[in-house]
């Protein structure tokens, strides 16, 4: 016999439980992935999306109230690796080019494996207002991360210049990694890493530069 918890529940097929929903909860965001690719956020509907997934639309309201929440998912998911790419970047602020180079050209692979990921985020983020704003709150966050470069500006207009200046070369570089990895524009691969690589020069250095201050 199973031994139970002062609740009177068995602590083994409430573990199974949750082990079985955590895997439908995957599946069903997999199958929305694959959805959004195929038919666009706004026309993939959440019984397509079950049935890819091989359950019911039941199963899924059960674990999402919409495509928004499950793409919401997907975005705090993703943010520690964005947060964490920044705070390399931000290890960077004095180093050579070509150290910023190489970073660049990493987080470009990135872009280019999970692809299919970002475009789906592209999509919702496109119709979705609060996808948009989670969206821009995971790059403030990632902004904010980069401690060491921020704290080189007194506080005040100057530093918040600095975090906006840090800001717009994301939402730079974001744009430019969707347009060539996702949209796969015939853009020119290695003067598209040398001009993100360029901008991110020019924004770290100028945290030693006392005329940007």
């Amino acid at each position: 016999m199973s031994a139970t918890t002062p609740t009177g529940k068995d602590p083994v097929r409430s573990s199974l439980r949750e082990v079985q929903k955590d895997l439908t909860r995957e599946r069903l965001t997999e199958a929305a992935l694959t959805a959004f690719r195929e038919q666009g956020y706004d026309l993939a509907t959440a019984d397509y999306i079950a049935k890819l997934a091989g359950a019911s639309r039941a199963t899924f309201y059960l674990h999402f109230k919409g495509k928004a929440e499950l793409v919401l998912e997907l975005l705090d998911r993703l943010e520690p690796t964005v947060i964490a790419a920044y705070r390399d970047l931000d290890e960077l602020r004095h180093a050579p080019r070509s150290k910023i180079h190489k970073w660049v050209v990493r987080e470009t692979a990135r872009w280019g494996a999970d692809s299919g990921r970002f475009e789906a985020l592209d999509r919702a983020a496109a119709v979705e207002r609060k996808v948009q704003e989670r969206w821009f709150l995971c790059l403030e966050r990632s902004a904010d991360a980069m401690t060491g470069y921020l704290s080189e500006f007194p506080s005040g207009t100057s530093r918040r210049r600095a975090r906006q200046n840090v800001l717009m070369q994301m939402i730079t570089m974001e744009r430019g990694m969707f347009l060539s990895s996702v949209r796969g524009l015939p853009l020119d691969s290695k003067l598209l890493l040398e001009s993100l690589t360029d901008q991110w020069s020019s924004v770290l250095g100028s945290a030693g530069n006392p005329s940007t201050r």
